[in-house]
């Protein structure tokens, strides 16, 4: 993450590892540090995979346009207001 671009890489974690509080807590951590990075940044975006939507939306992301495609994947734009993640 950088303060140019308000865009999480990537996450994801392997089927044995969902529903552990990873995710969340690695989520909680790009937050923390987007906001170290930059103080006046007030929203987070991610491309979220069809299967995570679920988990971004429980964190309080919301979808910011249709699905898309590219390069042969699918996602969902999404983002979260205020980083109260």
């Amino acid at each position: 993450m950088s303060k140019e671009s308000p865009y999480e890489k990537l996450l994801a974690l392997l089927d044995e590892y969902h529903r552990l509080g990873i995710g969340s807590s690695l989520l909680k951590k790009a937050v923390m540090d987007t906001k170290e990075i930059a103080l006046d940044m007030d929203r987070l975006n991610v491309n979220a995979s069809p299967y995570s939507v679920p988990f971004f939306k429980a964190m309080g992301f919301e979808a910011t346009g249709p699905m898309e495609e590219e390069g042969g994947l699918k996602f969902q734009p999404m983002m979260i207001q205020g980083l109260w993640v």
